[in-house]
């Protein structure tokens, strides 16, 4: 016998819609991979997107505050009451839904994906007090989240590491580049570019950045360094990772798996990858075996691993093969919507081995 598919909303705190609008195939990563294997596991899914100025008095404030939609949460929690679980795409669209739902008399799931965590954000660290606690399901990307969430709130079930995901056709292997550049991406404040400056400090190789201006700025701009600070299509980026020697993931201890879209891009993209050992991260690698990983803010193991690795192109090749295998395996999109759809199945109560497909 057929299941009727399971219908699940997913609501971003910023809008989707125009990157499955444009998508040209080969242009950026597949935005529809994932949904469409939910699909094929017997979940259909919707996203609603926050709304504009003047239904949505936050819209345009910031990330954070754009999820903050109650017009959005009061149409689901009136008109949309047959659907069977709400999804979350980080905290702040959980908001409107968690505080009102009592008042609606809304009794599916409400499940997050994904959590900013903070010490030092006191809006965040609020906003997460109100919904963590009153959520069916939690999903995050790294075994620390997990320990940390369980620890720090009481929530109705365990945690769900679902990982990270990436489009693994588009970041496909390029050529090993033994006269390339060493590569660094990232724009986060878990990115720890004065050791990398101080590991790769006189050293034979070209360095190329992909960062933002303000962080360039304050890093003082080495002339040395070809930075990447402007707008850069997806296709670009590719451009940029295929053309590197190997790339660098400087990192400092964050709550939060920073440094894990560029490490799933160089994977995929079958460049040899050196890293920060960092406890949110190490989900993400295997030491000597998809990577080489140093203690973070460890300038001389940060150079020692950069002039080995910069040297030997029979270590690079194992390195990158390891990391193509790893996403290919975990990480990638079909892998990734399996542990998503197991996940969602689990907070609805359906099957989950089966996925709902029988």
């Amino acid at each position: 016998m057929t299941r009727a598919p399971l219908r699940a909303l997913f609501l971003p705190p910023l809008a989707w819609s125009p990157e499955f609008r444009e998508f040209v195939p080969g242009g950026a990563p597949d935005p529809n991979e994932v949904y469409e294997v939910l699909r094929e596991n017997g979940i259909e899914s919707e996203i609603i997107d926050p709304n504009k100025w003047p239904w949505n008095p936050f819209s345009g404030k910031n990330t954070l505050y754009d999820g903050l939609d109650i017009t959005r949460a009061v149409r689901i929690l009136v008109a949309r009451r047959k659907i069977d679980i709400v999804v979350c795409v980080f905290e702040s669209p959980a908001v409107p839904l968690v505080l009102l739902r009592g008042l609606a008399n809304f009794r599916k799931p409400i499940a997050l994906w994904d959590v900013g965590l903070t010490e030092s954000w006191k809006i965040r660290k609020r906003i997460l007090d109100l919904t963590l606690p009153r959520l069916e399901g939690i999903m995050v990307l790294s075994s620390n989240q997990k320990s940390y969430i369980e620890k720090r709130w009481h929530t109705k079930r365990p945690v769900d590491v679902i990982f990270h995901h990436i489009d693994a056709n588009f970041f496909h292997p390029a050529p090993d580049e033994p006269n390339g550049y060493l590569l660094s991406v990232g724009k986060d404040h878990g990115r720890d570019f004065e050791t990398m400056f101080a590991a790769a400090r006189d050293l034979p190789i070209p360095i190329a950045i992909k960062t933002t201006k303000q962080i360039a700025d304050r890093l003082g701009r080495d002339p040395q360094v070809d930075w990447h600070l402007t707008y850069q299509s997806y296709a670009g980026l590719r451009d940029l990772y295929a053309a590197a020697r190997f790339v660098v993931i400087p990192l400092r201890e964050t709550l939060n798996a920073s440094g894990v879209s560029t490490i799933l891009e160089a994977y995929a993209m079958g460049k040899a990858v050196i890293v920060s050992d960092t406890e949110a991260m190490r989900d993400y690698f295997v030491p000597d075996e998809t990577c080489l990983a140093v203690p973070s803010g460890d300038s001389n193991a940060l150079r020692e691993a950069i002039m080995r690795l910069s040297s030997d192109t029979a270590l690079r090749t194992r390195l990158a093969q390891g990391g193509r295998r790893l996403v290919e395996a975990r990480f990638a999109n079909r892998p990734f919507a399996q542990g998503l759809a197991k996940a969602i199945y689990s907070y609805v109560g359906g099957p989950v081995n089966g996925l709902g497909n029988s």
